[in-house]
């Protein structure tokens, strides 16, 4: 009989420790189960919160246009952003999702590329848990940088040819001389019919002509060959611009908008972005270079012999003078990755 109790006794505490051991393996897994969640639940957080963030200063006035605006433009002119600049966005805390406190987004600006490149690297953290996402934008309107010297309808592949009408559409809504550096003058030609632009003692003598006015209504002469010519006709919709006579030698660089024909005599150099909505005419007299990028709406008549106009794609040249253009900064994520 006392053997038969101990025996109970053991077989007792036999199933008390079993009880006991998978008590306690059930609580250890419910326990890792919910710090699993917990970190996920975490990870998750930091994600969404380093996302945010991206989308802030994408469409945040304060940080896109105060902050990343003009970091992109110096870098796109001037290859680097220091001194200036120092390589980061600053959030204001207010707006970080509650537990995260990095409210800096760092840049770097990447070269050696076919498109032009800024990599942003933004961290986040929820409850201790760190989340990091990289993400590379693509900063100038992709026309500019399809490594062509005239651009046209006619030159363009099919699916690009709306990103075209849609650039030039809005250039002519949008395009203004009101915020260009001191080393560029702007020429403002608008509501005019005619404008001539020879050189006159080594230096530019703009002609402006109305209907029905045999001598110009306005003279201006600029010694500086760095312009931007903005030559349009609200009323009619259409302006005749002519740079050069047969024995006139013109260099200068820039941006030349007409909202019209070109017509171009004399020998003349230029370098920058040239844009006519109409078409650009080269005369026999001209011998003609272009650096940069010509983009028109109509194709280019050459009058002459074919080596009398040079047209080469320059990034450079295009880069410097860009930023004064609507929308050829054009900031898209191209791709997002997760570390």
């Amino acid at each position: 009989m006392k053997r038969q109790e101990g025996f109970i006794t053991i077989l007792a505490l036999l199933v008390i420790t079993i009880i006991a051991i998978f008590t306690f393996y059930l609580l250890n897994v419910l326990e890792n189960n919910i710090l699993m969640t917990s970190a996920a639940e975490n990870s998750i957080q930091a994600y969404y919160s380093a996302e945010s963030k991206l989308y802030m200063l994408l469409n945040k006035d304060e940080y896109y246009y105060e902050q990343l605006i003009p970091r992109v433009k110096r870098f796109i002119k001037h290859g680097r952003i220091s001194p200036t600049y120092e390589p980061s966005i600053t959030l204001d805390r207010n707006d970080l999702i509650a537990g995260d406190n990095n409210n800096k987004i760092k840049l770097e600006f990447i070269t050696g590329r076919d498109r032009q490149i800024l990599e942003l690297e933004i961290n986040s953290n929820k409850n201790k848990t760190s989340k990091t996402i990289f993400v590379e934008l693509f900063l100038i309107n992709e026309l500019f940088e399809m490594e062509l010297p005239i651009i046209s309808l006619n030159t363009l592949p099919e699916e690009k040819r709306n990103v075209f009408i849609n650039f030039m559409t809005n250039l002519k809504e949008e395009v203004s001389i009101s915020n260009l550096d001191e080393e560029i003058t702007g020429i403002y030609a608008v509501n005019y019919n005619e404008i001539n632009i020879i050189n006159k003692e080594n230096s530019l003598l703009v002609e402006y002509y109305r209907k029905g006015f045999v001598e110009p209504v306005r003279e201006d002469n600029i010694s500086n060959n760095q312009i931007f010519l903005l030559a349009k006709n609200k009323e009619f919709n259409h302006i005749n611009v002519s740079l050069g006579n047969n024995f006139d030698n013109i260099s200068i660089e820039g941006i030349i908008y007409v909202e019209g024909d070109l017509n171009i005599y004399g020998t003349f150099e230029f370098a920058g972005i040239m844009i006519v909505n109409g078409k650009v005419t080269i005369y026999p007299e001209a011998d003609v270079k272009v650096d940069g990028i010509i983009l028109t709406g109509e194709d280019i008549e050459n009058l002459g012999e074919i080596d009398q106009f040079i047209a080469n794609y320059d990034l450079l040249a295009i880069k410097r003078y860009g930023i004064y253009l609507p929308n050829f900064i054009d900031i898209k994520i191209n791709k997002i990755k997760v570390n």
